[in-house]
């Protein structure tokens, strides 16, 4: 009985198992991360990590469920179509295909890692936009690193030889297949949308990188809990701060408006306030008063 009614369900267990592969060689590359970057770490113990790593679901879940979006609706839309065998070898090339280049931004951000401290993220295209030696530097990076080559290429032979394609059946009732597969779909939506928000309510706004801090006690540490696509994803297409230039002409601004007021010396003092200045984050150095011995005396500091 239950074998008869597999193609109503064959595909979205697929589905999930596959993403489930996924999800491992993400956290394999994470594995691979630490040990990797072990030293810029100095105080990880088991109750840290587990707290990373549980954090690390979320932003795993966001970057695998956007990495493979298209693999998710080719695999659930309900056409009956999508049984045949050239469509389930499409599929699975897309899934091999987009999730090895996951793997490889991951274990390329493994090394990079070591000049920025930081998980990559988009800004990445702008800085090596005129890099004329990138081939040469990646090469040999790669050469460094031959290890890291060799745990994508294991990595990548496993997702495709797990990979578990739905079964096909021989008899398919279509007054069952089409309203069943259109209330999967919409359910699967729906946690496709909650896993790329990392939650869902009113009070849940979609988790960026900045959400990695609640997860660790020193900001290098949100490397571990983040990964590299994520990060690329989030920080794709967004706009790089640049200080604003408001006046080019000082001298014109200072016409206009200065902060600096001096009262005239005709004005008589009346004695009728007293004025107390706070000066925040104004230390010793600033005062000339407290640095007499700099400079043989000379030092005027900004008062």
């Amino acid at each position: 009985m239950i074998n008869k009614y597999r193609f109503l369900y064959s595909t979205t267990v697929s589905v999930l198992y596959n993403l489930m592969l996924a999800m491992i060689s993400f956290m394999l590359c994470r594995i691979i991360f630490i040990l990797e970057n072990y030293r810029f770490f100095t105080d990880l113990s088991f109750d840290k990590l587990s707290l990373m790593f549980k954090g690390a679901l979320y932003f795993d879940l966001s970057a695998l469920l956007y990495t493979n979006l298209l693999y998710i609706v080719l695999m659930l839309i309900p056409l009956h179509y999508k049984e045949g065998a050239l469509y389930q070898k499409i599929t699975k090339g897309i899934f091999v295909v987009t999730n090895i280049v996951a793997i490889l931004m991951n274990l390329a951000d493994t090394v990079y890692f070591q000049y920025t401290n930081r998980r990559t993220t988009a800004t990445v295209f702008k800085e090596f936009a005129n890099e004329n030696n990138l081939g040469g530097i990646t090469g040999i990076e790669c050469i460094n690193h031959w290890y890291l080559i060799l745990a994508a290429i294991a990595m990548g032979y496993l997702l495709y030889k797990l990979y578990r394609k739905p079964h096909k059946s021989d008899v398919i009732c279509f007054s069952l297949y089409y309203p069943v597969h259109f209330v999967t779909l919409a359910v699967m939506s729906y946690f496709c949308v909650v896993g790329m928000r990392g939650g869902l309510g009113r009070d849940v706004r979609p988790i960026t990188i900045s959400n990695a801090n609640q997860y660790v006690e020193h900001p290098i540490e949100t490397a571990i809990v983040l990964n590299t696509p994520f990060a690329i994803y989030r920080t794709f297409n967004k706009k790089i701060f640049v200080v604003p230039t408001y006046w080019e002409d000082r001298e014109a601004m200072h016409r206009l408006y200065s902060p600096v007021h001096i009262p005239s010396d005709t004005v008589q003092t009346r004695h009728l306030n007293v004025v107390v200045m706070i000066l925040e984050s104004f230390g010793k150095e600033y005062f000339g008063y407290f640095n007499k011995d700099i400079e043989n005396g000379t030092y005027k500091g900004y008062t």
